[in-house]
């Protein structure tokens, strides 16, 4: 009850524009958002992006709480939507980088001709593995670049604008990471058609 009433004083005196109560709410609950975003999302960075977002969604949608529930409860149901957005968001990151790797690599025969097989299973965990990684060692502004690009669809001006940047930087981030992730997922298919191609020209003998 002491909480509950404290709470409610906290959140009207940000409502009133003092940065100093909100954050006092942040320091009270941090701990807990982060536990329950750790129930939707295993990847710590991932789950420290998601506690962020929460805050920020519940600073920029503080004007709005009425008190109809507690902070607490209000809080939690958007910590819980930021989890599963982010759960969402990576499972979709990486799906949509195999699939491009997939569509370009198709073009070698030797390997098309065997995407059935289970040495491609194991590729296919591979490569997920690889993207995972590589979007994991962006930087955060790399990272946030290349997402709003490729997977939200967004034109370099709207990317400069939201990250209040220049286009140049914008371009400059985008190809950046564009090159990481190549990289890493380079290194995982050129040895695994240089194996494929073995294997044909064996059986082509045979």
């Amino acid at each position: 009850m002491t909480v509950t009433c404290c709470d409610r004083i906290l959140v009207l005196r940000a409502q009133c524009g003092e940065h100093g109560a909100f954050n006092a709410l942040v320091h009270r609950y941090r701990r807990r958002v982060m536990n329950i975003t750790m129930r939707y999302i295993r990847d710590r960075a991932d789950a420290e992006d998601a506690v962020q977002n929460t805050f920020l969604k519940a600073f920029r949608g503080l004007k709005h709480f009425r008190g109809d529930a507690s902070f607490y409860t209000w809080l939690h149901r958007i910590a819980v939507n930021s989890a599963m957005t982010a759960r969402s968001r990576r499972a979709r990151e990486a799906r949509m980088f195999v699939d491009e790797v997939r569509y370009e690599d198709r073009r070698e025969s030797a390997v098309a001709s065997s995407l059935d097989t289970p040495e491609w299973a194991a590729l296919t965990a591979e490569v997920y593995a690889a993207v995972n990684a590589a979007i994991d060692a962006l930087g955060e502004h790399q990272r946030t670049a290349i997402s709003l690009r490729e997977f939200h669809g967004l034109s370099y001006l709207e990317i400069a604008a939201e990250m209040s940047c220049s286009i140049g930087t914008v371009r400059s981030r985008v190809a950046r990471a564009r090159d990481s992730i190549g990289n890493q997922l380079r290194a995982v298919f050129d040895g695994s058609f240089e194996h494929a191609q073995q294997n044909l020209a064996l059986s082509d003998h045979q």
